[in-house]
């Protein structure tokens, strides 16, 4: 839980994000963390959630796929009212919680490797839902690249790697069973 993480990684992690969030997200940005792990930590899926701990494939990919695929729920469930700029830092801090949760069940041993693997595959999962292709990533990227003026700086891009588009996991456990995979 928020606050209660084992993992110091994990902590810094969900602190830098907490901390990034303009003051007037912040409220929203802890509603929907609090939505998110009501849907996590609920009673009536604590089967699933068991399901999801023993699901095959890499751990990491499993997390990141999963709290994407919890987004876009939570995200219907507010009927397109949730602003992305608390969803995603929000959605960050679920997967800290996803992964101690795994870490604490000894699923996985968290270190940098298992996180940046995890939110790539939270990323290009996310992506995918919204019906970004890898393709129309790269021509976004290439349009916005173009609209800078010249000698203007340009602003780092949050780009998953192509490879990690391509190849995320089907939504599994969980937010797999409710979405209907």
């Amino acid at each position: 839980m928020i606050g209660k993480t084992t993992n110091p990684l994990l902590q810094k992690t969900e602190e830098a994000i907490s901390a990034k969030v303009p003051a007037n997200m912040k409220n929203a940005f802890q509603r929907i963390i609090t939505a998110g792990l009501k849907v996590m930590y609920d009673p009536k899926t604590n089967d699933m959630m068991a399901k999801q701990l023993k699901e095959q494939g890499d751990p990491a990919e499993i997390a990141g796929a999963g709290v994407a695929k919890l987004l876009g729920l939570l995200m219907n469930q507010s009927k397109g009212t949730m602003p992305m700029n608390a969803a995603i830092p929000a959605a960050t801090v679920l997967l800290c919680e996803g992964l101690d949760f795994m870490e604490q069940a000894k699923v996985v041993k968290v270190d940098n490797e298992v996180l940046s693997r995890a939110m790539q595959s939270m990323s290009s999962t996310f992506l995918q839902m919204m019906g970004v292709t890898p393709e129309k990533f790269q021509q976004m990227l290439a349009k916005a690249q173009a609209g800078k003026k010249p000698g203007m700086p340009a602003e780092p891009a949050a780009k998953p790697a192509p490879q990690a588009v391509q190849s995320a996991p089907k939504p599994a456990g969980i937010i797999g069973a409710v979405q209907g995979a």
